[in-house]
């Protein structure tokens, strides 16, 4: 049996990372356009508006950010729920709309940890690794339901490193 691309249900990293970068933005009433010019200046200026600092949140502090969200998107639904099946009832009201999971930024600095962790055990630990590893053999799944995870792609060219090598 052979794993092909075509099975794994999802996008590039990068596309998905820019694509939860727009719905964020949208969600705080902002827009990737408004920071404008080179792709440098954009980072500068996302930095200096959001208080990143000079190297982003960490996967945990990305996690509390994601939970919280989360709660309020929890009571905005329970809110929502109630609505509809009161007020929303009466013909003519317009009912409310529920947010799904995929409402919820992606946890990028877990994503990142994750492949640093994989590409790390497959060179130290399995002595085994891609030999072309690049952005677009790396894949997104699951954003739809809200559970991001990798999928590596592309290992034609796969190769091998001695124990004694790992070990030196």
């Amino acid at each position: 049996r052979i794993l092909v691309m075509d099975e794994l249900n999802g996008n590039k990293l990068v596309t998905e990372l820019k694509n939860d970068m727009n719905r964020q933005m949208e969600r705080m009433n902002h827009s990737l356009e408004k920071f404008g010019g080179d792709e440098e200046e954009m980072q500068k200026s996302f930095t200096k508006e959001f208080a990143l600092g000079e190297n982003g949140p960490t996967s945990e502090q990305y996690e509390t950010l994601i939970k919280l969200l989360d709660a309020k998107r929890r009571a905005v639904n329970a809110y929502a729920a109630l609505y509809n099946y009161s007020v929303g009832l009466i013909p003519g009201t317009k009912r409310k709309e529920y947010q799904g999971m995929s409402s919820l930024p992606i946890n990028h600095a877990k994503l990142i940890d994750d492949l640093l962790h994989i590409h790390g055990h497959q060179v130290l630990v399995d002595g085994v690794f891609n030999g072309d590893p690049h952005p677009g053999n790396i894949l997104l799944l699951g954003v739809e339901e809200g559970k991001p995870q990798l999928g590596l792609i592309d290992y034609g060219q796969v190769k091998t490193i001695s124990k004694e090598e790992r070990l030196v």
